[in-house]
């Protein structure tokens, strides 16, 4: 009746294969995930307690490339999905700011002649 529930939140160990990044944060390897975390972390300011910075990173990454809705990742994550939404809200300016420099955008003339 009152057994403890042994559900974990996915964390650094769920993350054990390249396989598993790329599917859920798009990104090809764990050492890339964590070159990107290193580099956006510091800047981070934690939303809860309840979860780590990795994890709200991976909640972030998440959703962008699966879009998977806020309420199932408030219970994938075992929190409320008001604090999935400060997460994901707080950390895309951060990783915008931080990761903006790594992004390559073509200049006018070179968007007109790749045009169809």
């Amino acid at each position: 009746m009152f057994q403890k529930s042994t559900y974990w939140a996915p964390d650094k160990d769920f993350f054990n294969s390249d396989e598993k990044v790329c599917f859920y944060t798009g990104l090809p390897s764990l050492e890339v995930l964590m070159v990107v975390f290193d580099h956006v972390a510091s800047h981070v300011k934690r939303q809860t307690q309840s979860i780590n910075r990795f994890q709200e990173f991976i909640i972030v990454l998440m959703k962008l490339r699966l879009n998977v809705p806020l309420q199932d990742l408030a219970y994938c994550f075992v929190v409320l999905i008001s604090t999935i939404s400060r997460i994901f809200f707080h950390l895309i300016v951060v990783m915008d700011k931080r990761l903006f420099p790594f992004v390559y955008w073509p200049d006018r003339y070179q968007l007109c002649k790749t045009m169809p």
